[in-house]
Parts: C-alpha cells; structure tokens; sequence
C-alpha cells in the first residue's frame, strides 16, 4: 500500500515529484464526475489534455490514441498520464502500471465511486493515494 495524505486547497502535492496543480485536480474530478465512462489525458506542468478514450469498451479501460500522445509529446514535457475509474477504486490496476512502467511516466487514477486519487510512479514503483 502506498501513502494516503490530504492535499490542502492551496497546496501542490508535496510527496511526489509530479507537479500536479489543485485545479487540474478538481477538472479532472468534475469532467470524470459528468462523463460516465473512462476520462483520459496527459499533464504537463502548466496544461491538461483532455483526450479521445479509444479503448473499445470505455467504462473499464481507456486507450490513447498514439498520434495524439505523440504530438503533445514533442511539444511539451509531459508529467502524467491520468484516467478515470467510473465504478471501482483508484488503486491502479495491473495495466496501469504496465502502460505506466512502459511509458516511463506517472499515473494519476481517479476514482468515481470513492471520489479519491492515487499516483503511480514506475520510477520508485510506489503509490500514493489522497483527496482534494
């Protein structure tokens, strides 16, 4: 299990090394709160891109289409990739971490259901896990 810590209304997540803004937190809770089914992005230290979900069954995976990621790729540095889990927890699942230790980048996962987060890091292979 990771560490759980709360993250303050003006305060960036401290325990990462991931700069991940307040109010890219609170997009993401309220765009996956509306869509039903899995929201997928990536995060940069100033942007958040909202992405098409490819994936054929969208309320139980998410898939990037690899232009896209490409394209965001070569003009900026990307800190995360982050999804939404409609209906289970924000642990990350075994393709998270997968796709994450692949792609050599954090995950944020949030969850639906339970209304909280989690960051994945395949750099020091640990998950934290937090509310806004």
């Amino acid at each position: 299990m990771g560490t759980v810590c709360l993250l303050g209304v003006f305060h960036q997540l401290k325990l990462i090394d991931t700069p991940i803004k307040l109010n890219f937190l609170k997009l993401i809770t309220r765009v996956s709160l509306l869509s039903g089914t899995e929201i997928c992005g990536l995060g940069t230290k100033s942007s958040l891109f909202f992405l098409k979900n490819m994936a054929p069954d969208k309320k139980t995976g998410f898939l990037i289409d690899p232009l896209d990621y490409f394209h965001i790729f070569k003009k900026s540095k990307l800190d995360f990739c982050f999804h939404s889990h409609p209906e289970g927890s924000c642990e990350p699942s075994s393709m998270d971490v997968e796709m994450s230790r692949n792609a050599l980048i954090d995950f944020l996962v949030f969850s639906v259901r339970d209304k909280k987060f989690s960051l994945y890091s395949p750099v020091s292979e640990e998950t934290i896990y937090f509310s806004i």
